[in-house]
């Protein structure tokens, strides 16, 4: 739904080594990854992602970013929160015919680049220690 952005930002992020292979993922495409600009909404453990998180499976998320080409990080924030308070879990949560999907379009480039690394590549993704989803990781380990 936002516009082409320079970024894209990293949901709850510290958990995983998938972080890096994010950001040379997004590098390869022209952007950069900036961290969410509120972890304490807890958006890591509200997403589709976390069910497999909680089974021990390293998960990422992240979204389009807020840096937009066109107004810059201003502009995305008030983006943003304008839809946030008007539109989010709302019933006016429907679909805009103004919307570009420019910055959709660059997260699916993202997640498409990440993807292709990750399955052209023979290590497998790994939680960061400490992290609490590790534990359960480590019980599945001679499985792979």
């Amino acid at each position: 739904m936002l516009p082409a952005a320079r970024d894209i930002e990293l949901v709850g992020g510290g958990r995983t080594d998938l972080e890096a292979r994010l950001a040379e993922a997004a590098s390869r495409i022209g952007l950069r990854v900036t961290p969410e600009p509120n972890p304490e909404a807890g958006w890591y453990f509200r997403s589709d992602h976390y069910p497999f998180a909680k089974k021990g499976v390293p998960a990422i998320a992240f979204r389009a970013g807020r840096d937009l080409v066109e107004g810059g990080t201003a502009a995305g924030n008030a983006w943003v929160e304008a839809y946030n308070a008007r539109h989010y879990h709302q019933t006016t949560d429907e679909f805009d015919p103004a919307w570009t999907f420019a910055g959709t379009a660059q997260e699916a480039a993202v997640a498409y680049e990440l993807g292709r690394a990750l399955a052209n590549d023979g290590s497998w993704p790994a939680w960061n220690p400490g992290v609490e989803f590790g534990a359960v990781r480590s019980t599945t380990d001679r499985e792979r």
